[in-house]
């Protein structure tokens, strides 16, 4: 996640430093790029969220199948 956060900010002050545009085309493609890189990190969050949840998931079933149900044998 840091990874793409650092590429995000890299790549909006690079854009700005070399920007060909007047002040205001500047502006609005600093906020087209900040909102790009927002869908990017709640998308990677989201996946990150429902990966983990089905690591959950697994791992529940797994354990019914190794202890059928019967932790008293954990100790």
């Amino acid at each position: 996640m840091t990874a793409v956060l650092g590429g995000a900010v890299l790549g909006l002050v690079t854009g700005i430093l070399v920007a060909p545009y007047k002040g205001s085309d500047t502006r609005k493609h600093i906020v087209d790029a900040a909102n790009k890189a927002t869908d990017k990190v709640k998308e990677f969050a989201d996946n990150t969220s429902e990966t983990i949840k089905g690591f959950k998931k697994n791992l529940l079933l797994k354990k019914d199948e190794v202890f059928q149900g019967d932790e008293s044998s954990l100790g």
